[in-house]
């Protein structure tokens, strides 16, 4: 845990997760997690590649805001070329258990036709 402080809007109380990766070669090599302290849902994040150059910032869209039980999306800001924004909605959800190797960038970029 990297402190506690002030995030999100209105602005709350909030825990702010450091994260490094462990090996070189992901996506992003460090990420800041902003967690509300009072409902521990996620706010925002500050996604950093290899050279640690901030890439993306992410804000998260909760299901009831009153009380959240899971993220309905995820907004995606690029911060290193065209300040462009993807959404990211989760329309349904279930629970499925995936070989390793689906969880590695490369093996998904030689096989986009996963079931």
């Amino acid at each position: 845990m990297a402190g506690e402080e002030g995030c999100g809007e209105p602005a709350q109380k909030c825990l702010r997760l450091s994260l490094a990766a462990n090996r070189k070669g992901v996506t992003y090599q460090r990420i800041e997690l902003w967690i509300g302290k009072a409902k521990s849902e996620p706010i925002k994040a500050d996604l950093y590649v290899q050279s640690d150059k901030l890439a993306k910032q992410a804000r998260f869209v909760m299901d009831k805001p009153s009380a959240p039980t899971a993220v309905t999306e995820m907004l995606l800001r690029d911060q290193l070329t065209n300040k462009k924004e993807t959404q990211v909605r989760y329309v349904s959800r279930r629970e499925k258990t995936v070989p390793e190797a689906w969880l590695n960038p490369m093996f998904l970029a030689r096989n986009p036709a996963l079931d």
